[in-house]
């Protein structure tokens, strides 16, 4: 029987709303912000919270991001 936690190739698929970093891609779209925005916002703002290197990989935290987006007036 197949669910949405069945695992694949013995990596869980699961939906990125439900993951707590998100890629930048996965971030453009749950945000509604373009990929070259995104991109830009993390770097003109290295050293905020909302921001995790896994070696060259940028993760974004979902949380953290959306408190950042609450505080801007325009991005």
């Amino acid at each position: 029987m197949m669910n949405e936690y069945t695992m694949s190739m013995a990596v869980p698929q699961i939906d990125f709303w439900r993951q707590y970093n998100l890629t930048i891609e996965q971030a453009s779209a749950y945000f509604c912000i373009g990929e070259n925005k995104m991109r830009k916002i993390v770097e003109e703002n290295p050293s905020e919270k909302f921001i995790l290197k896994n070696g060259t990989k940028t993760l974004i935290k979902k949380d953290l991001f959306g408190k950042f987006l609450d505080e801007q007036y325009s991005i």
